[in-house]
């Protein structure tokens, strides 16, 4: 729980990913004072065990990294370049897609994601939103085999809907280039879900 800022999810994902946790299933929540709810679910993304892992390095890291004092992004790539790394095998039947829907919510534009789950994907993703002005107030996030399946809730920086057809376009192709996707006709409406 804290206070509510731009690009949090992504800091708290890259940290993640710094530290070889691979994130299961999240649920994020902005309530209406501002105070964000993460719960967050992860697995070690190597074999080492939850009892291995340093937990008072990750817990700083994070602090660091909300306070603007880590460059999450920078260290990520570093971290991934080093290992080289790719992912392990590629699943035939991904789907990979960005929604854009201004229709299911009267107050926030949904971004729906699917694609495939490798190391830095989500960081990526949050990260971009959070570039483009968008502030996330509530996020669904699983991983099914491999597959990422996410759905956010976002706002500009003026408190509205994410409406210009050009900006929501941009927003889809950045998005659509993260998760590997072929270029597609936009999609613009998602499946029925909560308002």
């Amino acid at each position: 729980m804290g206070r509510d800022k731009v690009g949090l999810l992504a800091k708290f994902c890259g940290v993640l990913a710094l530290h070889n946790l691979t994130v299961l299933s999240a649920q994020i929540f902005t309530w209406p004072d501002g105070t964000v709810v993460d719960v967050i679910e992860v697995v070690p993304s190597t074999s080492r065990t939850f009892e291995e892992l340093n937990w008072q390095t990750v817990e700083r890291d994070l602090n660091l990294a909300i306070n603007y004092r880590l460059d999450v992004g920078y260290q990520l790539y570093q971290k991934l370049q080093s290992q080289g790394y790719r992912p392990v095998r590629q699943i035939q039947q991904l789907e990979r897609k960005v929604i854009i829907d201004n229709q299911t919510s009267q107050n926030y534009t949904l971004v729906d994601v699917y694609g495939g789950d490798s190391r830095g994907t989500l960081y990526q993703l949050t990260q971009t939103l959070a570039d483009f002005g968008l502030t996330i107030h509530r996020a669904m996030i699983a991983t099914e085999v491999e597959q990422l399946i996410d759905v956010f809730y976002v706002k500009t920086t003026a408190d509205g809907k994410l409406t210009d057809p050009a900006a929501v376009e941009k927003v889809r192709m950045t998005l659509m280039h993260i998760i590997g996707a072929e270029e597609a006709e936009p999609e613009t409406a998602g499946p029925q879900r909560q308002p």
